[in-house]
């Protein structure tokens, strides 16, 4: 009874004076049991989650209402909920505030405003990762507006394991607008910044997938809203988006503007962003306006415009990229005003496939030739302007180079050419000899012309030695994305996709199922491994498995390391291979 006393003011129930005035004397003693046993269940239940203070109803959360301390964890409680806006929360750089799900899946769905929402918050985690059999621990199923947005001179924020869905604009927002009332804006008076969202699933939304910064020109500042006002943006700066799944967004995949410092954007797969066709709002990925930093070992499939747009104030590095059958350009570079000499772009060892125009663009101002725009070991098939340049009775582009890389002007492509290192062009899928272009891999045979043939400027200036997969470059550097496995030469007249093997989903997150499907094999014993593309070993999963022969579906678990990898199939007269990326 004192245990009962003693907790008894930490829940909503009935208190015991109330309750004898009520019931009878064995009903009390069955009541005060079953209390007991809730109030023991809630103790544990909190413990096991590791949680300091627990959440179990939506609306508008307070931290006034808290005696909390940095450190401490928040935690959410499995269930169906409305909104959550979060007012006031501060931890410190070396001890955030966690808020997290506990005991199973927390689902958002909420008719009026965003799912979660920050303000006036500083050192966070938002983590869906509370329960570890559940990779998005936390998903934002609906929202008119947002899926996770931080605003209100919020910062320094860690978002991850989150699963954010059908919304009406963007899936994670980070940024504070200046108003009609600010006198000039945040320039300089706020800086939003340590801010790390990674292992993020968004998909089948209408606006950004992530929307970091505000969008209103560095140098001029923005005046459509106010008029009468010219109002400048707060800088963005420590910025890591990296392993996030995005499929089917709405606007621009992936924009950060004034990100004036260590920006980088990698390790990302992106699959038809742009889906609305938004004007100047439908990139992969976007730099905007004031931006800095680096893109790099992401992967870009379908979409309605450039895979790749930089506005960027520079320098800006894009490297190890495969982008394929983008709407408009592979990476479109835009430099913007007065940027001082060597604040420029650096294009390297991409793999672009088919673009709907060309496979780089650069547009710039003859006052700005001064500024560096570079492209070496860049692999580009099958630009899809290159006709158009060809049929041009009389101009200064020529297909065979600028179909490929393209400049608005010749006396641009002039000042730049030299620029221009060991990329290699070409119309034909066939001629750099990838693994199986027809099932999107891009990984290089044995006899691929590519090999070798890059130069390591891409090492001294930029500082990388390993390729999309993070398996270390050798010697001269291969063209391209991909750097050539020597793993892949083994039976290399075998090593290809077929209606034999596929694996689904693929794409997959950590704790995500994947299940290898093989088609009319032959009975017999199987061994199925992992080849990691980052040179470590290789995992044996069945060692020996007896198939019968026919259609056999294999779970190939779901407790693997976030990478990429080459699963690897072998039997009596049979040898296969499939890439499975795991974000």
């Amino acid at each position: 009874m004192l245990f009962l006393l003693k907790l008894g003011a930490k829940i909503n129930t009935l208190t015991p004076s109330i309750v004898y005035s009520t019931l009878s004397s064995n009903a009390m003693k069955k009541y005060l049991y079953l209390l007991v046993l809730l109030i023991v269940s809630h103790v544990a239940f909190t413990q096991n989650c590791g949680c300091d203070h627990t959440i179990s109803q939506s609306g508008i959360v307070k931290a006034d209402d808290y005696n909390y301390k940095p450190g401490d964890v928040f935690c959410i409680t499995a269930g169906k909920y409305g909104f959550f806006r979060f007012i006031g929360f501060e931890g410190t750089k070396n001890n955030p505030l966690i808020f997290k799900n506990c005991g199973g899946k927390v689902v958002i769905d909420d008719d009026k405003y965003a799912g979660i929402e920050f303000q006036h918050s500083k050192y966070i985690r938002l983590t869906g990762n509370g329960t570890s059999s559940i990779t998005y621990g936390i998903k934002i199923n609906s929202s008119p507006t947002l899926g996770v947005s931080m605003n209100n001179l919020s910062t320094d924020f860690e978002v991850r394991f989150i699963e954010i869905t059908g919304l009406g604009f963007a899936g994670i927002m980070a940024k504070t607008d200046p108003t009609c009332t600010d006198s000039s804006g945040f320039q300089g008076k706020f800086l939003l910044e340590n801010l790390n969202f990674h292992h993020n699933y968004i998909h089948d939304i209408n606006g950004e997938g992530f929307y970091v910064g505000y969008t209103g020109n560095y140098e001029e500042g923005k005046t459509n809203a106010c008029p009468d006002k010219i109002l400048f943006g707060h800088d963005v700066q420590h910025v890591k988006i990296h392993h996030n799944k995005l499929v089917n967004i709405g606007w621009d995949g992936i924009q950060v503007s004034l990100g004036t410092e260590d920006v980088e954007v990698y390790d990302n797969y992106l699959e038809n962003p742009g889906k609305n066709d938004e004007p100047v709002q439908n990139s992969g990925i976007q730099f905007g306006s004031g931006t800095v930093g680096k893109i790099y070992n992401n992967t870009i499939i379908g979409g309605t415009n450039n895979g790749i747009t930089n506005f960027g104030l520079g320098p800006v590095y894009i490297y190890n990229n495969l982008i394929v059958n983008a709407g408009a350009r592979g990476i479109y570079n835009d430099h913007q005003k007065s940027l001082p000499p060597g604040n420029g772009y650096y294009i390297a060892n991409n793999t672009i496939i088919s673009p709907k125009t060309h496979g780089i663009f650069y547009i710039n101002g003859v006052n700005l030739l001064e500024s560096p725009f570079e492209c070496y070991n860049n692999l580009i098939v099958n630009p899809g302007v290159f006709d158009q340049i060809a049929s041009l009775p009389s101009h200064w582009s020529v297909a065979s180079i600028h179909a490929y890389v393209g400049y608005n002007t010749e006396t641009l492509y002039l000042a730049h050419k030299s620029g221009l290192k060991k990329n290699h062009f070409v119309r034909n899928i066939n001629n750099p000899k990838f693994i199986d272009a027809s099932n999107d891999d891009y990984n290089l045979a044995s006899n691929s012309p590519v090999i070798d043939g890059g130069t390591n400027q891409a090492k001294t200036l930029l500082g990388f030695d390993t390729d999309i997969t993070g398996y270390t470059r050798k010697g001269n550097f291969d063209i391209g994305a991909y750097e050539f496995r020597d793993e892949l030469s083994a039976a290399e007249d075998d090593i290809h996709f077929s209606k034999n093997i596929s694996l689904f989903p693929n794409p997959i997150s950590h704790n995500e199922d994947c299940f290898l499907k093989l088609e009319d094999i032959n009975s017999g014993k199987y061994t199925i491994s992992l080849v990691p593309l980052d040179g470590k070993e290789e995992i044996i999963l069945h060692q020996n498995l007896s198939l019968k022969s026919g259609n056999q579906k294999i779970n190939l678990g779901s407790k693997l390391s976030p990478g990429v990898y080459l699963v690897k199939v072998v039997g009596d007269g049979f040898f296969q291979t499939l890439k499975l990326q795991i974000l």
